[in-house]
């Protein structure tokens, strides 16, 4: 954040808030839809305004930027933002007195969210693969104790690149890194945004897939398109290597989550065993 901006929201906010509101014999219950109004254009302009500063500043996408922003909002933001038009209209009506009131409450509603913050970018990180920059096996794990007290059906699917060992003796290891790299982004870049993509270790992926029973055609579908990618990709590398996958999938093969990713396990591994060296 910036002065500039937030200063700017305020007056905007403030602006709509005092131009709706000019007669003083309107009570406070019809003041309140001109507030949550004020309060919706302070919010946006000020998102808007750091999504600008930040697309800008690490030369990405508004658009990406803008659905990252609003997507990590939280109510200590919602806090902030009302805290702050509030003291704004006081200010106005009230004088330097209510500034004063309202400033240690606006400015440990800011540090709190700042807090919050720093634990969630701290834990992202702790579950996040340095290397492909998808889920790793600890958030995997933290994921099968979500699926124990919040069972999910879907499909599990597990993949492992073939000969990976052989490419990287042949064209170097960090040649083996960019085809890692890729093959997780092309994954990451083909599901929703309920599934999820780990990186078990090494060469494989795993991939959960909720959905409905009435769904299974369909998400089979998505799969053998989603591994058609990966071999398109590795062709793109130059490496004609291909993958073993295994798919198991809740509640035709089991209700449990554990069981789900050994069964996936196994069959990939038969899957494996099965193709010619």
């Amino acid at each position: 954040m910036t002065i500039g901006h937030v200063s700017a929201s305020l007056y905007i906010g403030g602006f709509f808030f005092r131009y709706f509101v000019r007669s003083e014999t309107i009570s406070l219950p019809l003041m309140l839809p001109y507030a949550v109004v004020a309060l919706f254009l302070y919010f946006m302009v000020s998102r808007t305004i750091s999504c600008m500063i930040i697309s800008y500043n690490n030369n990405s996408s508004f658009k990406k930027q803008l659905a990252k922003i609003f997507h990590d909002i939280n109510w200590g933001y919602c806090n902030t933002y009302s805290t702050g038009l509030i003291t704004a209209i006081l200010y106005e009506a009230k004088g330097p007195w209510s500034l004063l009131l309202s400033l240690p409450l606006l400015v440990g509603t800011f540090k709190s969210v700042s807090y919050y913050s720093r634990n969630h970018i701290l834990q992202k990180a702790v579950s996040t693969d340095a290397l492909t920059e998808v889920e790793n096996r600890a958030a995997l794990e933290s994921f099968t104790v979500y699926m124990q007290m919040h069972p999910l059906n879907g499909t599990a699917v597990m993949i492992d690149l073939d000969n990976f060992k052989k490419v990287n003796d042949e064209m170097g290891h960090a040649f083996g890194d960019t085809l890692l790299r890729q093959v997780a982004l092309v994954l990451k870049q083909n599901i929703r945004d309920l599934d999820h993509v780990f990186r078990f270790g090494g060469d494989e992926f795993v991939l959960f897939l909720p959905h409905g029973p009435e769904d299974i055609e369909s998400i089979q579908e998505r799969i053998t398109n989603l591994i058609n990618l990966v071999y398109v990709e590795c062709y793109k590398l130059g490496v004609s290597t291909q993958a073993s996958v295994g798919i198991a999938t809740i509640p035709n093969d089991t209700c449990d989550f554990k069981t789900l990713l050994a069964i996936a396990d196994e069959r990939m591994y038969i899957a494996k065993s099965e193709r010619p060296n």
